[in-house]
């Protein structure tokens, strides 16, 4: 499943041919699977449920209601990240305080996160009963301070911040030229690059060596 900006597309895997494409109104969007009828399609600010068979909205879900969102100068793209863990999937809003979690398989937006407090979230992964998440403030529009927390959802506490300044790594992705990719592993760590260095991290968050 992929999306253009206008477009959601189904290819088989098996044969490689596409199997149906449907218009939309999401813009950049990222795109996964609710069952093999229906698709979410999360642009960071709204998620449509959308039905693949006929190719109709069925719910429209805004992720913005009773939240702030700041302004950042960037000299790139804002992109579009979320993890999920079942039906729930939790989405990192552009600039917006906290994270959106959705339940898929209700179509609804349940209570946001709201840890930690007073940071941005660039990206985020599921692992383990726990969220990785790249967070960051805002000074004049600028993004600065920049940590990585592990967040117990359960108990919606931090297991473990790394203050990536402490660490010699640099996670600004707006304004640098190389962004940060965070790319999870089969035994639940993951692996972290940015400015051409790659960092592997437990499911712990400890930095393996």
């Amino acid at each position: 499943l992929v999306a253009t900006e206008t477009e959601v597309c189904e290819i088989s895997l098996k044969t490689g041919k596409l199997i149906r494409t449907h218009k939309h109104s999401q813009g950049t969007c990222g795109v996964g699977f609710i069952t093999a009828a229906k698709v979410f399609l999360n642009n960071g600010r709204s998620l449509a449920i959308m039905d693949m068979s006929n190719g109709a909205t069925i719910r429209k879900i805004d992720l913005m209601k009773n939240t702030k969102s700041e302004e950042v100068l960037s000299i790139l793209k804002p992109h579009i990240h979320h993890t999920r863990n079942g039906n729930l999937l939790y989405i990192a809003r552009p600039c917006t305080f906290g994270i959106a979690v959705v339940d898929l398989n209700k179509g609804k937006r349940l209570k946001d996160l709201s840890i930690p407090k007073h940071a941005y979230t660039d990206r985020l992964h599921f692992s383990d009963g726990n969220l990785f998440l790249v967070n960051y403030n805002l000074s004049y529009g600028i993004i600065n301070g920049e940590t990585l927390n592990l967040i117990d959802v359960k108990t919606q506490t931090i297991k473990r911040s790394i203050s990536i300044e402490s660490q010699e790594l640099s996670f600004s992705t707006r304004t640098k030229r190389h962004p940060l990719k965070m790319v999870p592993a089969k035994d639940g760590s993951i692996f972290v690059s940015a400015n051409q260095k790659t960092w592997h991290i437990d499911n712990q968050g400890n930095i393996i060596k």
